[in-house]
Formats: structure tokens, C-alpha cells, sequence
């Protein structure tokens, strides 16, 4: 029992949301479900460390912006949403789309392409093809080859045959289901990560800088800044992820850019304060429109 509450413990810190049913058969040394905080455990660990401040290179995605402030708050994309966009737009020659980490994954066609299509050139030859994957009629054959490739080009170890053929199948409320998706996200986030292939456009020569003048603090200074007196980023973070937001809070300067998180922490510290019909939850391309539904439910 001792250890048990100290392993608890722990997850609390790291943002591990249990509801008060759970904390109570805890509290009775009663067996209990685990299944639910394991799979927060894998989101914190897989999701929550998916971040794309790095990856500028995104941008060039989305169309509508101009300024720097609007390109930051592209990269503030939920990952699921960003992820989404980033796949169709490397499978969109051979016109295909797809809408969420569903059941439209589960034949390995959309996967099987963005393989051979992020692939370099000189690798290519050791990759079986998609028309030669979706030959196969079996698909934990086909998905046995999608792995196949993937570990070809370096990336190994994420999901097995089933965690593709079976994506969908279950509802996102049910932990196996989400369990699913969050480990097929884990997979398209690591071929992004290694292999991006987005060709940005050159950019125009920029006028020579004038006279210098002191720089003005940047973001994280004035997070720093503002820790001095009360809690770190860090506390702020995990304070936050014990909530269980929707979307694992990383950084405080791109995760609550659209409000959502922020909403619903409010909303479980004070449940049905949110009037939820009225909160803007789809997230656009253009820049503008995202910028609008930011706004709106930061102002609400």
C-alpha cells in the first residue's frame, strides 16, 4: 500500500489526472482498473513530448500569414490536427486524404505512401512499393511490410501489425482505442521528425539592419521573469496536464494559445462553467479564420 501511494504520487507530479473514484479505491486498497492511468502515462510520454516549435519549416503548410507572431501561433496547432495536415500534404499527389487517425489508416495505403514518398531517392529500391503493399489482400501482411519500411528507414519499435489494422475499431473514450491512436501518432511523428520533406520558398534578401539597439526580452526571459515570485514553467506545466486536458500541455508559449486548455481546466475546477457550444474547436489552415477562433475563446 505504501508503494502504491508513492507510485501515485509520482504520476500526480508528472500530470496524471485520477478521478475521485479512482483515488478512493486507492485510498481503500481495493484492485482497481489501471488500464486508464497506464494509457495517460503513454500520452504524457508520447504526446505530451511532441512539439513542433522547432520546425519552422511547417509554416509553409498553412497559407494566409505573413508575420512572424501569426507563424508562432501556426506551430501551436493540436499535434493530432498538425500531424493530420503534415500526412495529407505528403499524400495528396497520389490524391489521397485523410481526416483523423481512424479507420481510414487501418488498409496501410495512406501509410505505405507517405513512406515511399518522404523516402530519399537512394532508398527507394530497398522499400517495397505501395502498389506491390496493396497487393496484398491480407492486411496484417500489408501492415507487416508498412513496419518493414519503416524500420528500412530507421524508425522501429512504435507500433506492431495490429495497432494499424485495428485503429477505429474501438471508440476513443474506450482506453484500447485511444491507446491506438496515440501509438499511430507516435509513428507518424516519427517519420515527420526524420524525414519532413517540405520544400520551403526562398525567401527575399532582407534590408540591412540598422543601428542596434537592445533587444527586447523574449518570451521564455519574461516566463522566467515572472517565475521568480511564484511557480516555475515546470510546476505550471505538470499543474495544468493534472487536469487531463485534451491535448498534453509541453510549453506555456504555444499550448494555450487557442484557449481550449485553458477552458477546460476551468471547467473542471468549476464544472459546467464552460458553455462548450459556444467555444470554437475546429482548427482551420487559413490564418485568419485560426487567428478569429483563438481570439474568440481567449475572450470568452
Amino acid at each position: 500500500m505504501e508503494n502504491r501511494n508513492i507510485g501515485i504520487t509520482a504520476l500526480r507530479t508528472l500530470g496524471v489526472y485520477m478521478d475521485s473514484e479512482t483515488a478512493e479505491w486507492i485510498k481503500m486498497d481495493t484492485p482497481f482498473e489501471m488500464t486508464g492511468l497506464l494509457v495517460q502515462v503513454l500520452r504524457l510520454a508520447t504526446v505530451g513530448r511532441m512539439h513542433f516549435q522547432n520546425f519552422e519549416i511547417l509554416v509553409h503548410l498553412f497559407d494566409g500569414w505573413s508575420e512572424p507572431e501569426e507563424a508562432i501561433s501556426i506551430l501551436a496547432t493540436e499535434r493530432e490536427q498538425m500531424l493530420i495536415i503534415w500526412l495529407n500534404a505528403q499524400i495528396s499527389a497520389a490524391e489521397m486524404k485523410v481526416t483523423a487517425f481512424d479507420d481510414n489508416l487501418a488498409d496501410s495505403k495512406a501509410y505505405s505512401t507517405l513512406l515511399w514518398t518522404v523516402a530519399p531517392e537512394a532508398q527507394r529500391a530497398s522499400l517495397t512499393s505501395t502498389e506491390d503493399v496493396m497487393k496484398e489482400t491480407d492486411l496484417t501482411k500489408r501492415a507487416e511490410l508498412v513496419i518493414a519500411n519503416a524500420e528500412k528507414l530507421g524508425i522501429s519499435g512504435i507500433l506492431r501489425p495490429e495497432h494499424i489494422t485495428e485503429i477505429g475499431k474501438k471508440a476513443i473514450s474506450d482506453p484500447k482505442g485511444l491507446h491506438n491512436i496515440i501509438i499511430n501518432m507516435a509513428f507518424v511523428y516519427r517519420i515527420f521528425v526524420a524525414y519532413p520533406n517540405i520544400n520551403a520558398p526562398k525567401m527575399k534578401d532582407k534590408p540591412a539592419a540598422g543601428p542596434k539597439t537592445s533587444a527586447a526580452p523574449t518570451h521564455e526571459q519574461r516566463i522566467q521573469e515572472s517565475c521568480k515570485y511564484g511557480a516555475s514553467e515546470e510546476t505550471l506545466i505538470r499543474w495544468l496536464n493534472s487536469f487531463g486536458p485534451s491535448s498534453p500541455v509541453v510549453s506555456l508559449r504555444t499550448d494555450l494559445c487557442n484557449g481550449r486548455v485553458l477552458l477546460e481546466v476551468w471547467d473542471a475546477m468549476i464544472p459546467g462553467s464552460v458553455p462548450w457550444k459556444q467555444v470554437k474547436l475546429q482548427q482551420f489552415v487559413n490564418t485568419a479564420r485560426r487567428k478569429f477562433s483563438m481570439i474568440s475563446n481567449c475572450d470568452g
